[in-house]
This record gives C-alpha cells, structure tokens and sequence, in this order.
C-alpha cells in the first residue's frame, strides 16, 4: 500500500504514484488514475493495461501510524464451500461423511434465472451442511464445512 497525503493531489503526482507502485518505466501517459471514497478515506485507484491498483491517500502521520499496524491474516478457507453469489440453492449433491473429490459437484445455486454449479476445491470428507434445496443464500454464506 502507497500512502499519499491529501494535499499531494495533482496531475503530477498522480504520475509519481504510478511510478512509485509499479516503477517499470512505462508512459504515465498510458495510465489513468480515479479516486474511491469510502469514509473518511480516500483511495487512489490506479488502472492501466487492465491491472488495478489502490494507494489509500491520508496524511503523512497517519502513514506513519498505518506502517506500524501489523497485516491481517486472511482466514483459512480451505476446507468451506462459501457462497460466491446471493441466490437459491436448487439442489445439495453430497451428505454428512460423504469422501467428496477435487472438482466434484456439491450443490447448484441459481441467481438471476442461471444455474451455477458449485465444486469442491480440494479433496474432503463433508463435515457438515449448512444449506438445504430450496433455502436462499447470501454471498459469502458458508454453505459445507468439510473436515
């Protein structure tokens, strides 16, 4: 993360965020730089060649606070089958103890009229599931639990 202060907003500095984050020497010209609010925060988003990348803009004191959070560590999702849409889930394929493989169907949710065919990431056995036909899901919902 790059950490601009809201005073250093300008053409130029916009140009000097696209080298600092990615410092391969191509034309500025080449990219575009748009702003996100969320907040009190101010994020940089910077996009070219369809590659995205978000310096938050705050002032240099709280860049310096922000330095000395330690990262958050993503959470093992690894062995749970999470909703990638809001929708209905039409059918459960698998049961509780059931040996389920890489890549096997274990149920179908349907979102906006479509049929998507949830699979298995990795090789378990069903430890648990959350969801039944007929029973609507958010996005992000954990739907099985594997052990």
């Amino acid at each position: 993360m790059i950490y601009i202060a809201p005073d250093e907003l300008t053409p130029a500095a916009e140009c000097a965020i696209v080298h600092r984050l990615l410092e391969d020497g191509d034309d500025p010209n080449d990219w575009s730089v748009s702003y996100v609010w969320a907040s009190d925060d101010v994020y940089a988003v910077v996009l070219t060649c369809g590659v995205a990348v978000r310096a938050l803009v705050c002032t240099p004191l709280t860049a310096k606070m922000l330095e000395r959070l330690p990262e958050k560590p993503k959470p093992d999702t690894s062995k749970l089958i999470i909703s990638p849409m809001p929708g209905l889930v039409v059918s459960v394929d698998v049961e509780v103890g059931q040996q389920v493989e890489e890549g096997e169907a274990v149920c179908i949710v349907e979102a906006m009229k479509m049929q998507n065919i949830i699979r298995a990431e990795a090789t378990g056995t069903v430890k648990t599931i959350n969801v039944g036909a007929g029973d609507s899901v958010a996005a992000d919902e954990i739907m099985v639990e594997f052990e």
